[in-house]
């Protein structure tokens, strides 16, 4: 909250605003958040090691800072680290808290009003309030998916399903172009001075915002909207197929991990509309013969 200079021009507040990187960035929390909080769990890595390094921590307090005490540094620490993960799970309740966290800004001007599947395809509405708007762009996870005029109000756009993930979350992300084809954006604005080059902060109070083109974006998965792609062979539906999906396949045979959903459609390997043991030879024949 500073405004420096230095944090101004760097990419990465680019990246951490766009909001496939941002639903990328939500499911990779989710995933694992297990592991971050049971850092600090009683009995978890933290008193581990607190435990293991008591010696020689004590050792280097009396040689060092005599009037620090071990086990209150333990106790502010631990403190800090759960504050920490408690503070990071609320930025990661949503993608749309974690969107608006990392400063991504929600344009009132533009909004998707529907995601729709139908026979291979999926439909894409959009509603403009900004009269200059002549076309919405739409990307679908990072990648331009097409560009639809804007008639009463309204943008729409169908698409192949090939372009959604069967796992996981979607995004889909729009934005308005006018007339010449040039993004419609609120303008940037500054006040205030600011330090040479961004090297001496404390003489900078400058007041600085970028120039922000309107967009919004809606996060969900296929199965919300009724779409799937049957891939054959890619049992854990990440949209490849190699040795792991040959492993899911064998867990399901040995019922160690039944398969159902996608999975188990996917798992169909020979698309006779069973899965056996066949699928499972066919799978690890394709496989041989890829590697």
């Amino acid at each position: 909250d500073q405004n420096y200079y230095n944090e101004s021009v760097h990419w990465y507040k680019h990246l951490a605003k766009d909001p496939y990187f941002i639903t990328k960035a939500y499911e990779l929390y989710q995933a694992h958040k297990d592991e971050f909080n049971s850092i600090q769990a009683d009995g978890g890595l933290f008193d581990t090691l607190a435990e293991k390094y008591a010696i020689s921590s004590e050792a280097d307090l009396a040689k060092w800072h005599s009037d620090q005490n071990y086990e209150n540094e333990l106790s502010k620490t631990k403190e800090y680290i759960t504050n920490r993960f408690g503070w990071l799970e609320q930025q990661f309740s949503s993608v749309e808290t974690l969107a608006e966290s990392l400063g991504y800004e929600f344009s009132d001007k533009l909004s998707i009003t529907e995601i729709s599947g139908g026979e291979g395809s999926v439909t894409l509405k959009a509603s403009v309030l900004d009269d200059s708007a002549e076309t919405v762009t739409f990307h679908i996870n990072g990648i331009f998916a097409g560009e639809a005029d804007v008639q009463n109000g309204t943008a729409t756009l169908n698409v192949s399903a090939s372009m959604l993930k069967n796992s996981g979350l979607n995004t889909v992300q729009i934005r308005m172009k006018n007339a010449q084809g040039e993004y419609l954006a609120k303008e940037a604005t500054s006040s205030g001075r600011g330090g040479w080059g961004g090297w001496n902060p404390w003489e900078q109070q400058s007041t600085t915002s970028e120039r922000t083109v309107y967009s919004n974006f809606k996060a969900f998965t296929a199965e919300e909207i009724g779409v799937s792609q049957v891939i054959l062979g890619d049992v854990s539906c990440d949209g490849i197929v190699n040795v792991i999906d040959l492993a899911l396949l064998k867990r399901h045979f040995l019922n160690d991990g039944i398969l159902s959903g996608q999975a188990l459609a996917n798992a169909d390997y020979n698309a006779d509309g069973s899965v056996t043991l066949t699928d499972l030879v066919g799978l690890q024949k394709f496989l041989l013969k890829k590697n």
